[in-house]
């Protein structure tokens, strides 16, 4: 009985669009600095790239940690300075090209491609 009233509390709260708490803990992700497209940007070192044209992986090292970014495919060399302009967060990406799942994904464009489409749009 208190399962079915935690799942109606929840279904409940979704449909009003509150937020809704969860008893699992999860890594925290870097706070997003402000960018030009208003939405946040992540800044560091590269520190992994993955090639899956037409998009380019980046795992970047930022104050929080490393996370995982994908921009319009881009010539960019671990240890490069990046910042990707983000436009959309995604948990569980499954990269069918890669073969592989990022627990979380920060789709983006990097400077001067905002005009590029960005990753996954």
């Amino acid at each position: 009985m208190r399962l079915t009233t935690t799942l109606l509390a929840a279904c409940a709260a979704l449909a009003l669009g509150m937020p809704i708490a969860c008893s699992k803990s999860k890594q925290e992700t870097p706070a997003l600095a402000p960018a030009p497209t208003g939405k946040g940007a992540l800044q560091g070192p590269v520190q992994e790239v993955l090639a899956a044209p037409p998009y380019t992986y980046l795992r970047v090292k930022t104050a929080g940690g490393d996370v995982w970014a994908a921009v319009p495919a881009a010539d960019i060399k671990v240890g490069a300075m990046v910042t990707v302009n983000v436009q959309l967060r995604m948990e569980k990406f499954e990269s069918p090209s890669l073969h592989r799942t990022f627990d979380t994904l920060f789709m983006g464009t990097l400077p001067g491609a905002e005009g590029a489409p960005a990753a996954g749009a």
